[in-house]
């Protein structure tokens, strides 16, 4: 990565450095409550329009467009990829942004804070490597669109086409990624009435979570000063914003994205308190048709089989899990998925300041056709201390 590295390296590392700590500051009160954004939780108005509400939410305070994919090309090499644009929104009435520098009118003035995350995981080669960037609004370093979705921090970028497909790209020090999706539905899936995705049981804790689980991929990736390889495979595409109040408990969070042979896809995430016990479940399975079913916490039950310790940080992650969704008059569901390589935790010094886990997970169903694989990301927060990705020590990405 070029900005925030060259930047910790050169004359404005001091400002570099200075920028990060507020913004993590500036994210965990933005779901604190803290800021002051004219973002109205019972208008769900821009979550249900599309393209609309594909684009940016300017009045909620913190935002993000997270994929995470498979991708293959016709010799049997795999690839797995995360790339996650964070958004937030800083008040330039004073407080954070008056500490940051510069007086009103100068170029320099900040707007909006955009951060992104970039993770390979080479399946076939057996190694990780993450990239990681900042950008400001003020500078014309980073934008989003308001209208439709298009979001930026310099060359890496998530855009619709008019086609209907979006374009995604980056590169930099992991080579380059070149993807063109298409969506897999009409609208994505709704995690929640009218998009309202609730953190916990009052609801007091929220986003607006959208997803498209099953995106068709197409594309090119090349390794640094290497040839590029063609591939094509699946991706999984959120998008959510906060403006609820944050819950306090909250330590951290286990989020699954999982894809099923037979065309199911089931997505679930559980609150952790400090203690590391479930303050809050919620997911839902996605039929072959479309078709949301929803479950809480008293239809799942999850066991953690493996962990693995980072060297680097000490954090103790769970990186298998044993999976059993009971929905009342139905058949249970019992998934069994593992990290495909233990080491994917990023440790986001350059940007977020925080250390989490996010990679490829594979696995199989138990219950009806054992034979039948299973394969998605996984996302481990607040096992390392100090913080959850896109808000330091409070806020939240999911």
């Amino acid at each position: 990565m070029s900005e925030p590295g060259a930047a910790g390296r050169g004359g404005v590392a001091s400002r570099w450095r200075r920028t990060s700590a507020i913004a993590v500051a500036l994210l965990t009160a933005c779901v604190c409550g803290a800021a002051r954004a004219p973002f109205d939780p019972l208008n769900a108005r821009d979550a249900t329009t599309f393209p609309r509400a594909h684009g940016a939410h300017p009045g909620s305070p913190l935002e993000w467009w997270y994929l995470t994919g498979i991708l293959r090309d016709d010799s049997g090499y795999r690839l797995g990829f995360q790339l996650t644009f964070f958004r937030a929104r800083i008040d330039a009435a004073g407080g954070i942004a008056g500490a940051l520098g510069p007086a009103r009118g100068s170029a320099w003035r900040p707007g909006d804070l955009y951060f992104a995350h970039y993770a390979i995981s080479d399946l076939t080669s057996r190694y990780y490597r993450f990239d990681e960037r900042v950008g400001r609004t003020s500078v014309a370093q980073a934008g989003a669109d308001s209208t439709d979705l298009g979001v930026w921090i310099r060359d890496w970028s998530l855009r619709r086409l008019p086609s209907g497909a979006f374009r995604l790209h980056a590169s930099g020090d992991l080579g380059e990624l070149s993807l063109d999706l298409d969506p897999s539905r009409p609208e994505p899936v709704a995690w929640g009435p009218q998009y309202f995705s609730a953190k916990n049981a009052a609801g007091t804790s929220f986003s607006r979570y959208h997803s498209d689980p099953r995106m068709r991929a197409r594309g090119q990736v090349a390794p640094p000063g290497g040839l590029p390889r063609r591939v094509r495979g699946t991706v999984w595409y959120d998008h959510e914003w906060s403006g609820g109040a944050y819950d306090s408990t909250l330590a951290g969070w286990d989020w699954f994205g999982l894809r099923l042979e037979d065309g199911r896809s089931v997505m679930l995430y559980r609150m952790r308190d400090r203690i590391g016990e479930t303050t809050y479940l919620f997911g839902g399975i996605v039929d072959r048709q479309g078709r949301v079913r929803a479950f809480h916490g008293s239809e799942v039950t999850m066991d953690a089989l493996r962990t693995w310790t980072s060297p680097r940080t000490g954090a103790r992650y769970p990186v298998a899990w044993k999976i059993a969704i009971h929905p009342p008059q139905e058949p249970p569901l019992r998934i069994q998925v593992s990290a495909a390589l233990s080491d994917q935790e990023l440790d986001t010094q350059r940007s977020t300041r925080v250390a989490y886990w996010e990679g490829y997970v594979e696995g199989k169903e138990e219950e009806r056709d054992p034979d039948q694989k299973v394969e998605g990301y996984m996302e481990l927060t607040g096992y390392a201390g100090g913080g959850i990705p896109g808000g330091g020590t409070g806020a939240a990405k999911r």
